[in-house]
């Protein structure tokens, strides 16, 4: 049912069912709500202010619930993907805010984290995996690769 109905017969034919089961989750939801959701006369049927606030409530989760699987979609064919970029204080004055410029440009849907470590907090970031990507204040003392294939240049 549609806050703008004025009859029940439109939304449970919408719901491919009868007037009569629909008027009884209505008076269900009503009992669990524990006030009236909508003002009943023999001609019209309008939300009572409960109903109104339920209604938008209600609209704001259905809502949330397509983005989330619209963006469990777009996570399952790779469009969509988080990355850490970790930097220290002095990076971020003049390569930092060109950097999120061209991976915004490159990547729009990529979820950027932005962590401000100091070189020692980066490398420990980088190695446990917390971190995808560093700007380091060189000279560094980090091991040159690992197993799983990643190397650091200073």
């Amino acid at each position: 049912m549609t806050a703008q109905d004025l009859n029940l017969r439109q939304p449970a034919r919408h719901l491919n069912m009868t007037q009569p089961p629909l008027t009884r989750h209505i008076q269900a939801l009503e009992c669990a709500v524990g006030t009236a959701l909508l003002d009943r006369s023999r001609r019209t049927i309008a939300l009572t202010p409960v109903g109104s606030a339920l209604a938008r409530s209600g609209q704001r989760i259905l809502d949330q619930v397509a983005e989330a699987g619209q963006e469990a979609l777009q996570i399952g064919r790779g469009d969509v993907s988080t990355l850490s970029n970790a930097f220290t204080a002095v990076s971020s004055y003049g390569f930092v805010p060109g950097l999120i410029a061209a991976i915004r440009a490159v990547f729009p849907d990529v979820a950027l984290t932005l962590p401000e470590l100091t070189t020692p907090q980066q490398i420990e970031a980088l190695m446990a995996g917390q971190a995808d990507l560093c700007l380091l204040q060189p000279p560094t003392s980090c091991p040159a690769s690992r197993r799983d294939g990643w190397s650091v240049r200073a």
